[in-house]
């Protein structure tokens, strides 16, 4: 738009900024999207909201209720109008992306939507086909889903502040988050390095790590005589003997949670001392 020089009091009217709405860049615009949403917009979302909060009920109620709570004709009801709902608003999204790709995947919000529509649709198809649908897949559609519920309220000026805070904060802290990763990641190699088990009956062998119950006598000693009880390890005894866990063992020390390096003496694993330190300073 070519925007006329003259500092005339229509053009200023027409093109002077709008504060109140500062995701609109000029007066008209916001005009006509206010008018909009007024007069039809405003009806046309809640009714979207509406047939969401319908699909999100039926498809959480048949996600958490157990087998033998309603018989299987109402599983198969309440799974097949979520599929309905689901493919409707997938259909929704693709016209979107069909009608312009570019802007259509530079927003994660609709990539975020696709995978919530999709996951539900895959999930409930399984459910008809075999009636065992894979857990972790009901449970991540069952979170996408949620998210996905909590967005309509975005468009509320009570609700959408805080929406407005948590998307500022994370545009600003993102760059710190990269490097806190690549320390999380530097680290939980070098605890991977020193903690895990190389070979059979090592002092990072789970089996030696593992807690121990030894008999104790009348006079307070232990009875040699009677096998030590060790509990079974098992893989959450040794966290760093599995790199992935390692990584999970060391965002946990960002929590303030150091079990995982309870089982190991900080005297006897001197270089795991000096990591833990330098790892605090860092990161607390």
């Amino acid at each position: 738009m070519i925007i006329p020089k003259s500092n005339s009091i229509w053009n200023e009217f027409l093109y002077k900024q709008k504060s109140i709405l500062f995701f609109y860049n000029w007066w008209n615009f916001a005009a006509i999207i206010d008018y909009k949403w007024n007069t039809f917009g405003r009806v046309y979302y809640y009714l979207i909201w509406l047939f969401y909060t319908i699909f999100y009920i039926c498809y959480s109620l048949a996600s958490t209720l157990e087998q033998n709570s309603i018989s299987d004709f109402y599983f198969k009801l309440l799974f097949i109008i979520s599929i309905i709902f689901a493919s409707i608003f997938l259909i929704f999204e693709i016209r979107y992306c069909l009608w312009n790709y570019k802007i259509y995947f530079n927003d994660f919000w609709n990539l975020f939507d696709v995978g919530a529509y999709l996951l539900s649709i895959i999930t409930s198809t399984f459910w008809l086909i075999n009636k065992s649908p894979p857990l972790w897949f009901t449970a991540i559609s069952i979170i996408l889903l949620s998210f996905e519920f909590l967005l309509f309220f975005r468009v509320f000026k009570s609700f959408g502040i805080y929406f407005a805070i948590m998307i500022g904060v994370a545009k600003t802290v993102f760059p710190f988050l990269v490097l806190l990763f690549f320390i999380v990641l530097g680290y939980a190699q070098a605890f991977f390095i020193v903690l895990r088990s190389n070979s059979i009956n090592d002092d990072n062998d789970p089996w030696n790590i593992a807690t121990k119950y030894n008999f104790i006598n009348s006079d307070g000693t232990i009875n040699n005589n009677i096998t030590t009880i060790i509990q079974d390890p098992d893989s959450n005894t040794n966290l760093f003997n599995w790199f992935f866990t390692s990584l999970l063992a060391v965002y946990n020390l960002l929590t303030g949670d150091s079990g995982s390096l309870s089982l190991f003496t900080y005297r006897e694993h001197p270089t795991m001392t000096i990591l833990l330190v330098t790892f605090t300073f860092f990161t607390v």
